[in-house]
């Protein structure tokens, strides 16, 4: 009996160390940066496993008429983390596409890959419709104006694209103007999408900004995020998001395969990245 009480006290007290302890230490350690480095790269150079998947990737990617546009590699957007993007876009179509190989380290152990492709649509209004066949849903809160979707199960792009194609009918519409880089701008492009993402979340009350390009959760948002990633809220979000995904697949079945023509496209040319005018809240 008294073993037995021991062990639920143990049970106990490991369950309050890491709902409890662990938000806290992600309240204190996380760092996110929202302008990281972006530096050009070349494929031939990454590991074999990140080539295999950039090629296989590149190869469907071309037969959508999607042109490759840009591949870098973004260094330390939070700590102990490294992707490799090959952004493509489908300029007579108005959207874009990036293949990502995440790569993140941690110490001792293996390093983990995480290997998606992600479609996206950014019209005028402000509104962007992403999808993507990434397993992970990530920590953040959904906000508005920005649609997302994780299909983890569409391994093949081709159904992936239809996905996108009747989401980006559905939450943009046909009329929408569509915005893209001008050419030669387009990873300062991509390096504005990543940072307005990032300040979407002060809004949401997840994060808050510290100076430079360096924001860290806010107390109730490292709990909110460190739950996220936590049973029974992890599986629980999975398993919601693969039903969302597998209803919108049943209805994007139903429309022809017909991507967008004649639409009217926007190139955006940066104004000089958004870190030079950072948000207004900031700890003191």
């Amino acid at each position: 009996m008294k073993s037995n009480m021991t062990l639920i006290y143990l049970l106990i007290g490991i369950a309050l160390l890491t709902y409890v302890g662990m938000p806290l230490l992600i309240k204190n350690t996380l760092r996110i940066r929202a302008r990281p480095a972006m530096s050009p790269a070349t494929p031939t150079h990454f590991d074999e496993s990140v080539q295999q998947f950039f090629a296989a990737s590149a190869a469907r990617l071309a037969t959508l008429r999607f042109e490759q546009a840009a591949v870098f590699t973004i260094e330390q957007a939070t700590p102990g983390v490294t992707s490799h993007v090959a952004l493509w876009l489908n300029r007579g179509a108005g959207q874009a596409a990036a293949v990502n190989v995440m790569i993140s380290r941690g110490g001792d152990k293996p390093n983990r890959l995480k290997r998606y492709v992600e479609f996206l649509t950014r019209v005028q209004e402000g509104v962007s419709v992403t999808t993507n066949n990434s397993s992970n849903l990530g920590a953040f809160k959904k906000t508005r104006g920005c649609d997302s979707l994780s299909a983890q199960h569409l391994h093949d792009l081709t159904h992936l694209y239809r996905l996108h194609l009747w989401r980006e009918e559905k939450f943009a519409g046909k009329s929408a103007p569509r915005c893209l880089p001008a050419p030669g701008s387009e990873v300062s492009w991509f390096a504005d999408l990543f940072e307005e993402s990032i300040k979407r979340q002060l809004d949401t009350g997840y994060l808050q900004y510290t100076g430079g390009d360096v924001y860290v959760p806010t107390l109730p948002g490292a709990y909110f995020m460190t739950w996220a990633e936590l049973p029974p809220m992890k599986p629980l979000r999975r398993s919601a998001e693969d039903s969302r995904a597998e209803a919108q697949v049943c209805q994007a079945a139903d429309i022809p395969f017909a991507p967008p023509a004649n639409v009217r496209v926007i190139t955006e040319t940066p104004p000089g990245g958004g870190h030079n005018t950072p948000p207004m809240r900031k700890v003191a």
